[in-house]
């Protein structure tokens, strides 16, 4: 039986939610977002299907090309910046009763995998503390700053 992508632990899979806003901003910048959504192997159909999976290699290059091509190396930081709470899908409802920020946190993380399968968050408490983990867990042919940048 072939592998799919979602089994493949080097090629994980991210909803395209995470890009919603990618063309206004692209637009915004000087970009002409469907060449560069093409350039990365992205069809605008696949970017109106919020719960859609991509490859994390196909949005790690549509990241780094636009921050290359209008010169803005924080491009995925100011994607990031515009992100609606609705984009998170799922996890905005698994989140949304929880008493605390911490248990919503908890709460969010566990799942996260249904969002994003190239991240993993989860936190340490020490007393009082949280620390925060954000790992990407994914293959890289290249570094992936942008992809940092956008989790």
């Amino acid at each position: 039986m072939p592998v799919t992508d979602s089994a493949d632990p080097f090629r994980p899979l991210i909803r395209a939610a995470v890009l919603g806003g990618y063309p206004e901003l692209a637009e915004r910048l000087g970009l002409d977002p469907l060449a560069e959504l093409a350039r990365a192997g992205i069809t605008p159909e696949q970017l109106a299907q919020p719960d859609e999976k991509l490859p994390v290699e196909q949005i790690t290059s549509l990241l780094e090309r636009s921050a290359l091509a209008c010169a803005k190396p924080d491009f995925a930081v100011r994607l990031a910046a515009s992100v609606n709470v609705m984009r998170l899908g799922l996890l905005r409802f698994l989140a949304h009763d929880q008493p605390t920020v911490g248990q919503a946190f908890d709460r969010v993380s566990r799942h996260m995998r249904f969002h994003n399968e190239a991240l993993s968050l989860w936190a340490e408490r020490s007393g009082e503390v949280r620390v925060i983990h954000l790992d990407l867990v994914a293959r890289a042919l290249q570094p992936m700053p942008a992809m940092v940048e956008l989790a």
